[in-house]
């Protein structure tokens, strides 16, 4: 009988209670199966009205991995850093705290993850707060439309191009280093921009859609008879010229020209076309000009260090400001975006601010000091909907989590799983989980907090079909914080199998969540807590079952005198009598342990040990189900 990889993983992972399997074993059974079945999957990981404390965790992962093996490619810098790893299983494409790229650069990364189509997991990290239409918690503003850059552009100063990240050797060479003079008649086969000293011999023929920069190159032009658009380009041609011309600007050549022998070209001179180039022979050099199908997009707002030549179908964002002196091309482009130009089609008194986002017909000179804007904000119909194009986290909650292309939701804590701290007694931001806790009460308040996917339902904000979709992917890792191994392994299981684990009516991983803290291999109430008994002849084993005793060396104890004496050793018991909730929480805490060192020993402690007591913090009615943190006589 043939069985699949996935499908033996899958038996692993739901037999796991019964073989007695930890999960870091299974992690390790999953890494000999497949050695050479790498595959990085992306995440997406947004916060909320949360501590951080969450990520502080991920970060603290030693046990099934450590953060770098699960996160960073390798593979991908073998070259620089030679490690001899596979990539980590766990591409994180976005993280406000953790990711590489920052800004509107990693705003830009989680949407580009968003629309390409590609399966994800999103991982949420606090509560949502839903009161005001979300803006007591907003995370980002989002682009409308970026700026883009056409293919053509030339990006002169390095500063602008390390910013727009143009390629140093973005063309080949066409920038002419010593004047050329020719030895023989050319017809132009593409663009030649000729540059001021440049010399037209007698018998040169402009044609049509030629661009002449400079009022004093156009008037003695129209005096041998052509003549000009309000482009300041040629729209009538005057035949050959009669008189050698110099010039004292630029001259744009359109394909076609004809250029007499001993024309000059001066140094400096662009020359586009590669039969050109080869006919009039010269030096020529690397200019910063973006080629044929090179868009880019500008992920952050630039002031221009040098000149920019802004080709045309660019898009300049809402905002950009245009320095006095820069060049518009077009006649529609002047028109629509407004300012005072000379005759040469410079602005002048004053900078001029476009008043919306365009995408330009023709070319823009924009000189030092002017301003590209990256992007327009996205003032779309959103549940809340700010002037400035602050988007709410449950805006984007929605907005990820419905995608198709979404195929897991990790509300990691117990604010992002049922509303925990943010959610207590006296809140006014309208704060919640994902999912609903269901009345609870016998606490300092009864707990009845509706999840954020219930709350979108009765709001009809999503559909039937919607909301059971969202339920359907939706997997719970509460914790205050989660255990590293809780976050991690419950991610893992989703790498390996593709689909959530086995999990409770509150939608907690039952490899973690089973038992009321209670030991895969000793089956009794608080089997791994080394305060369960006054037997100073019983220890407990951690994860990986080395002996676990308590500080003193002693597990003895009184627990009736605690009240009295909870900080002398020689009444080390239970805790229950000052308010430890480890007995009614479920989770693996007493045998996981927290602060481990490594994949050879546990955790070296956890809540109870350090006498503090469980808090139970991993259950829907944590913080104010549970009444008192301590209780005292």
């Amino acid at each position: 009988m043939s069985i699949t990889r996935r499908d033996f993983l899958k038996y692993c992972f739901v037999a796991a209670g019964a073989l007695g399997l930890t999960g870091a074993l299974l992690v390790k059974l999953k890494t000999l199966i497949a050695q050479k079945e790498t595959k990085l999957s992306k995440f997406i990981w947004l916060n909320g009205a949360a501590c951080t404390g969450c990520t502080i965790s991920l970060a603290n992962t030693i046990n099934y991995t450590s953060i770098q093996d699960l996160l960073v490619k390798w593979k991908d810098i073998e070259s620089i850093f030679p490690t001899g790893k596979s990539n980590g299983p766990m591409d994180l494409v976005f993280i406000e705290t953790l990711s590489s790229a920052a800004g509107a650069r990693a705003i830009d990364a989680a949407f580009g993850l968003l629309t390409s189509g590609e399966r994800f997991g999103l991982c949420l990290e606090g509560a949502i707060q839903t009161a005001d239409n979300g803006r007591f918690c907003t995370i980002w503003k989002v682009h409308k439309e970026h700026a883009t850059l056409a293919p053509g552009s030339f990006v002169w100063a390095p500063a602008d191009r390390q910013l727009i990240k143009v390629p140093n050797d973005t063309t080949e060479s066409i920038k002419v280093v010593n004047e050329i003079v020719l030895t023989s008649n050319r017809t132009t086969g593409g663009i030649i921009e000729l540059h001021t000293g440049s010399v037209l011999k007698a018998g040169s023929n402009l044609t049509n859609g030629t661009w002449v920069e400079k009022q004093a190159d156009r008037a003695t032009l129209i005096a041998k008879g052509y003549g000009f658009n309000a482009d300041n380009k040629i729209s009538a041609n005057g035949g050959a010229t009669s008189l050698d011309i110099t010039l004292t600007g630029r001259i744009e050549l359109a394909a076609g020209t004809l250029l007499f022998l001993s024309s000059r070209i001066s140094s400096g001179s662009l020359v586009l076309s590669v039969a050109d180039r080869i006919a009039l022979g010269g030096v020529y050099v690397t200019a910063p000009r973006l080629k044929t199908g090179m868009t880019r997009t500008i992920l952050e707002d630039i002031t221009l260090a040098g000149t920019v030549m802004i080709a045309a179908n660019s898009k300049l964002i809402t905002g950009t400001v245009l320095k006095t002196g820069s060049w518009v091309e077009s006649a529609v482009d002047r028109t629509a975006i407004g300012g005072s130009y000379d005759s040469d089609n410079k602005i002048q008194s004053g900078n001029v601010t476009l008043g919306s986002t365009r995408t330009f017909n023709g070319r823009v000179k924009a000189l030092k000091g002017s301003t590209l804007l990256a992007w327009d904000v996205d003032k779309a119909n959103y549940l809340y909907n700010s002037n400035d194009g602050d988007r709410a986290f449950m805006d984007e909650v929605l907005n990820f989590a419905i995608s198709d292309n979404c195929a897991a939701v990790f509300a990691v804590g117990t604010c992002a799983s049922y509303g925990g701290i943010p959610a207590a007694k006296g809140s006014v931001t309208g704060a919640r989980g994902l999912i609903s806790t269901g009345s609870i009460s016998g606490g300092y308040t009864t707990v009845n907090t509706q999840g954020y996917w219930d709350w979108l339902l009765a709001n009809c904000k999503i559909t039937q079909a919607q909301w059971a979709a969202l339920m359907s992917k939706t997997v719970c890792v509460p914790g205050c914080p989660p255990h590293p191994d809780w976050i991690v392994g419950t991610i893992i299981h989703w790498l390996n199998i593709g689909e959530a684990p086995v999990m409770d009516e509150f939608h907690r991983p039952s490899s973690y969540y089973g038992e009321y803290q209670l030991s895969y291999y000793q089956r009794y109430l608080c089997a791994d807590c080394i305060w369960r008994v006054n037997d100073s002849t019983q220890a407990t084993n951690d994860i990986h079952g080395n002996a676990q005793m308590s500080k003193s060396g002693r597990t003895i104890g009184n627990s009736p005198k605690l009240y009295s004496y909870k900080y002398d050793s020689s009444y080390e018991g239970c805790l229950g009598i000052l308010g430890c909730k480890g007995r009614k929480t479920m989770a693996d805490c007493s045998y996981r342990r927290w602060n481990g060192d490594g994949t050879t020993y546990g955790g070296v402690s956890w809540c109870v040990q350090t006498r503090a007591g469980c808090h139970g913090c991993t259950e829907p009615r944590f913080p104010d189900g549970w009444g008192k943190f301590f209780t005292y006589k």
